[in-house]
């Protein structure tokens, strides 16, 4: 069961690098970038 949540973690960090990756590319502020990611961290991290 843990490999398997492992795993999920692994999906959804990778959905979050890519999420920050295109809100660059669609030249979205860097602030706004960096609160997104804050709140992110902070969600996976609870």
């Amino acid at each position: 069961m843990s490999i398997f949540l492992v795993i999920i973690n692994l999906i959804i960090f990778l959905l979050a690098l890519l999420s920050l990756w295109v809100m660059a590319k669609k030249h979205v502020k860097f602030p706004k970038r960096v609160f997104f990611a804050l709140g992110l961290g902070i969600v996976l991290g609870l």
